[in-house]
């Protein structure tokens, strides 16, 4: 029986931990797990069958851990066939036990009983999955691992797994939404086979790079997941909510894999507190809420899964008319067809950036989609995609976002360039530095596809149309990737005169649509806005085109600009036809959301329709906008106008805060640096350093004061990790910048310091680079765990906030440690770990320092730590996250 056609109608249980059952069989510490898969398989074959017999439906290979980074290819091939070839054996080999003779009918949905047929037990269902974890490696932009060697990483394994026969697949503790990604399209290019997908979230319910559990469902139900849900960090009780927060985004089952609880030390050994009657009663509970796929992850047993599957067994019904899912059962049935839906629950039109949603709907808000970044009629952002220099435009997507827009569109489609690479380039740039999501524009689809291949998050995509040969194109990027179609109502016939005309190309686009698994959901309605002085009657006609499409519940879009085209005051014109269509159901409009005239229209339609509370967004509109229309603080708005507008062009003002006629100033450096813009971060440098500017002024007062401010951000929850990567990035251009202008200053004078430079201001910003003075740091990945994440990310900042860092790596020794500490002079060492199986790793070596070591400070971290933990293994501090290390260097230096 194929797992799909099972859990259309079935409650499905997963296995539990695998680590800590491997070290109480006598897994040496620091061995990594799969090395059993080759030397000792009898251990996992009976881990293995314990879970079968306890009551798992899916049991996952022994393959966690193994990627290309880690082993060579066969290396690898040969962990991943033993693995698998243990989990089969050991389905085969389990048997029914009498309590759970009837775990396959009383899992049923709708209580039928149902044929056993196919199973290889003769009994309830059994499965094999191949478990893919994560390459412990942080990928482009925010790391140095490319994202298609990531996915050639996992498309690997995946063909091993396909020939050896596994029935599905399992990628479990991601923290990266891009990696993701990465594994999810590995897999989809090498096989159709199920893909189950569960998250590692932290307390705040977001993954380390920031992606919220809304993004992440939207995410992996456009790529083609089958089940979503979230793993690992957190016990049941903190972990419901989290995976509880898809429901309203996808129609997929959703996947509950707890820790039992979080680790604690007791009498020297590493313990999950929850037993498992409790661990079970708060799976029931899951269930209970709607959850279809439930299991167990670090600290849980085979005794656990029984106990799950017993009280699932003795519940009356699991299921009522008002669960989670009665709107979605439909849906989450046909996600299981050969054209699975690649949208969310009925009615729900979303889109994603690497951290945010936004979603458009009917009586709600209408959106606003920044315009600005395309070269037509924009002559830098022309130059910018010619010289590959995006620093302008990336300054214009920041400011389209502080102005309020809710989507920005991209456009770089110009002649003479390889637009595939500089579009597929400059989406990973913009994405670096602005949180909303991108509106991805071109007409070739290789560049669609490369923009949409790294794109991180779900998009939206501009544009299909009603000619089959686009429709040929376009559809099948959009059902691999995932996103949300702008479609054009014209066809091979070109732009029909009336109304009904396009709206028959809506429903003939909805109808090819189908036959990928599309719905209305999947698509914003362009009613087409011709040039008014070319045509009176044609915006009459958009506007009835508007009125039909949402009167028959499509949402809508309409390029605004384009009406005044050739004729005078065109603002004035265009804000009233915005308004027009506003009244009419209008769903999103493309538009510069600085215009004050534009915006004037917006807010007062939101005001006038009670859409604006309080109406809290007008005054601010009216204090940034006064009487007279000239925006009262700067903005992007005077630079970039159309074409059309050329005559009107101001000179560019310098960036806010500058004070200099050429827009350089340290205010303006700081802007760069928090922004994350490190091209224009190194040019302002350069241009203040020969502008004779002291370089301990430029790190005093322009780049910490940045680094602090987006260091604040991320511990308020109000910045995340790519933003706090990418501004760690800019300062390292500022200071790269800084260290060149040293050297060539001591080369000129003929030494590298001397009595009269001794103390001096530049000697003293040299304290920042490669002699730090404000204390030397050693961090590594505690011996077994190939995991150095957060250690990168920690030794970026720490190295950025004036620390000279000693990085050993991952998989040290304790030994090790102590030898570089006692070398070096270490005040302070900072041991990572991330898997259970590495905790007596860290142990360990914090026993080994403080009694050879004593005088060094000890900071623990990783995410099976926990402040409790790291305090009874003898560490002096605990550090959740990269900025709370900073903090505490600075309370030991």
């Amino acid at each position: 029986m194929d797992i799909r056609e099972f859990m259309k109608t079935n409650t499905v249980i997963l296995d539990g931990g695998t680590g800590s059952l491997l070290q109480a069989a006598g897994l040496p510490a620091g061995t990594p797990s799969e090395a059993w898969n080759l030397t000792n398989p009898d251990a996992l074959l009976s881990i293995h069958r314990a879970y079968y017999e306890a009551g798992s439906h899916v049991v996952n290979s022994n393959t966690f851990g193994v990627n290309l980074l880690k082993y060579s290819e066969k290396e690898a091939e040969a962990l991943v066939r033993a693995a698998i070839k243990t989990v089969k054996k050991a389905r085969d080999a389990a048997s029914d036990s009498d309590v759970h003779s009837d775990i396959y009918s009383w899992s049923r949905i709708d209580g039928r009983s149902d044929d056993r047929s196919g199973c290889p037990s003769g009994g309830r269902p059994r499965f094999v999955s191949m478990d893919i974890g994560p390459t412990g490696k942080l990928l482009k932009p925010y790391g140095e691992l490319p994202f298609e060697e990531a996915v050639r990483n996992f498309s690997f394994l995946a063909r091993i797994a396909v020939s050896e026969g596994v029935d599905l697949f399992s990628i479990e503790t991601m923290s990266d939404s891009r990696e993701t990604k990465a594994a999810l399209l590995g897999i989809r290019e090498v096989t159709d086979l199920p893909v189950f997908v569960t998250n590692a979230y932290g307390e705040d319910g977001k993954l380390l790079t920031g992606a919220t559990p809304e993004v992440m469902a939207l995410l992996l139900t456009g790529l083609g997941a089958d089940a979503v849900g979230a793993n690992c960090s957190l016990g049941p009780e903190q972990l419901l909510p989290i995976v509880g927060r898809m429901k309203d985004f996808t129609a997929l089952p959703l996947i509950f894999k707890p820790n039992a609880g979080l680790p604690e030390l007791r009498n020297g050994q590493t313990v999950y507190p929850l037993c498992a009657d409790d661990f079970a009663a708060e799976t029931v509970r899951a269930v209970r809420a709607g959850i279809r796929i439930v299991g167990g992850c670090c600290g849980t047993t085979p005794e656990m899964i029984r106990k799950v599957a017993e009280k699932l067994n003795n519940e009356d019904r699991l299921y009522s008319e008002e669960d989670l899912y009665t709107e979605a059962k439909t849906a989450v049935s046909d996600s299981a067809s050969a054209t699975p839906k690649t949208h969310a629950v009925s009615g729900c039109t979303s889109v994603t950036s690497q951290t945010h949603t936004v979603s458009f709907a009917f009586g709600g808000r209408p959106l606003i989609i920044g315009e600005r970044i395309n070269p037509t009629g924009r002559r830098s952002v022309k130059n910018a995609l010619t010289n590959g220099d995006f620093s302008e435009i990336l300054e214009i997507a920041l400011q389209e976002q502080a102005d309020g827009a809710n989507l920005i569109d991209v456009n770089a489609g110009l002649p003479g360039i390889n637009e595939p690479a500089v579009l597929s380039r400059l989406v990973e740039e913009l994405q670096s530095v602005t949180n909303v999501p991108l509106c991805i524009d071109s007409a070739d689809p290789k560049a669609l596809e490369a923009a949409l291949r790294v794109y991180n998050g779900k998009a939206l995509i501009n544009s299909v149309s009603g000619r089959q040969d686009v429709m040929d194109e376009v559809f099948p990027l959009a059902k691999k990737y995932g996103g949300v179609m702008i479609a054009l109502l014209l066809d091979e016939n070109e732009i029909p005169e009336s109304a009904e005309e396009r709206v028959k190309i809506a429903e003939k686009i909805m109808k090819e649509g189908e036959k990928y698994g599309f719905s209305k959901e999947d698509f914003l309605f362009d009613a087409l806005v011709m040039a008014l002085g070319a045509d009176p009657q044609s915006a009459e006609v958009t506007l009835d085109t508007v009125s039909l499409l949402s009167s028959r519940g499509l949402h809508s879009v309409l390029g605004i600009s384009n009406l005044s085209y050739g004729l005078p005051n065109r603002r004035v014109l265009d804000s009233a036809f915005l308004m027009a269509a506003l009244e009419r159901g209008l769903t999103a409009a493309f538009l510069n959301p600085a215009s004050a005239e534009m915006r004037g229209t917006y807010q007062s339609f939101l005001a006038l329709h009670g859409k604006d509370d309080g109406f809290n967004e007008y005054l601010r509109f009216s204090e940034l906008f006064p009487a007279g229309g000239r925006k009262a603080t700067d903005s992007a708005q005077s630079r970039d106008r159309s074409a059309a507008d050329s005559a009107q062009k101001r000179e560019k003002p310098p960036i806010s805060g500058s004070s200099c006629d050429t827009g350089v100033s340290l205010s303006s450096l700081s802007e760069a640096v928090f922004n994350g813009i490190s091209a224009r971060a190194g040019e302002l440098t350069r241009t203040l350093l020969k502008n004779n500017t002291g370089t301990l002024i430029l790190i005093q007062d322009g780049i910490l004061p940045a680094l602090e401010k987006v260091g604040r951000g991320y511990e308020e929850k109000t910045v995340y990790l790519p933003k706090l990567l990418q501004s760690a990035r800019a300062a390292e251009a500022a200071f790269a910048e800084i260290s060149g202008a040293e050297a060539a200053r001591r080369e000129k004078a003929g030494a590298l310091r001397s009595e009269e430079t001794a103390g001096s201001e530049s000697d003293a910003a040299s304290s920042y680079g490669e002699s730090s003075s404000k204390g030397k740091i050693l961090l590594a990945t505690v011996k077994g765990d190939i995991h150095d994440i957060g250690k990168n990310i920690v030794k970026m900042l720490l190295q950025n906030y004036g620390y000279d860092v000693t990085d050993l790596g991952k998989d040290v020794s304790p030994a090790r440690i102590l030898e570089t500490v006692k070398a070096e002079g270490i005040r302070l060492v900072g041991l990572s770990a991330l898997m259970t199986t590495t905790l007596p790793a860290m142990e360990e070596t914090v026993a080994l320092l403080k009694k050879e070591a004593p005088s060094a400070k000890i900071i623990a971290s990783g995410a099976v730590l926990t402040k409790e933990y790291a305090v009874k293994i003898g560490a002096d501090f605990y550090a959740k996250d990269a900025m709370e290390t900073v903090r505490i260097a600075e309370s030991v230096f």
